[in-house]
């Protein structure tokens, strides 16, 4: 839920209260860590309509697996913060606490300034080149199920004669 973690931290470093942060993140990115998490919930039970039960099993378990995440997110990630405090926010953030907001050349600007060009082209090709190396690992994969296909391209294993059989064989 990085979400309500940015929210709270947002609104902290604008001077808000603790209290008053992680509600107004929880209240936010809550209400839709929760709509996303019923969403997929719905569509992962649908596949008990299948009728194919190894479906309907994968579907129930992800289903559980998505509800034990929203729950966590909705109370976990707040208490999470409220154990932090404000060491959550960044010594730079820090400063700008109780900072006056209204001004031109406010501190929010000066806490947002973009990143530059140059910076955000190297992320960009670090990133890539992360996919790419971790693509490269996929290639020899299979994803289907075991069967008459795979059996006829897998090399069957026959038992290694031993030489004394070859010996009398030829004797």
């Amino acid at each position: 839920m990085r979400c309500s973690s940015f929210t709270a931290t947002a609104s902290s470093s604008r001077g808000a209260e603790l209290h008053e942060s992680i509600g107004l993140a929880n209240g936010t990115a809550g209400n839709a860590v929760l709509f996303a998490g019923i969403t997929n919930v719905i569509a992962l039970l649908a596949l008990n309509v299948t009728g194919i039960p190894m479906l309907a099993m994968m579907g129930s378990v992800a289903a559980f697996c998505v509800v034990v995440a929203v729950m966590l997110a909705t109370t976990i990630i707040p208490a999470l913060l409220r154990l932090a405090g404000r060491r959550i926010l960044s010594p730079r953030e820090r400063r700008y606490i109780g900072a006056d907001w209204t001004s031109q050349g406010s501190a929010e600007s000066r806490i947002s300034e973009p990143i530059s060009v140059g910076r955000s082209l190297l992320y960009g090709a670090v990133s890539i080149a992360a996919l790419v190396v971790l693509a490269l690992f996929t290639t020899d994969i299979r994803l289907a199920f075991p069967d008459a296909y795979w059996r006829r391209r897998t090399p069957r294993r026959t038992r290694p004669t031993s030489p004394s059989r070859t010996r009398s064989a030829k004797a």
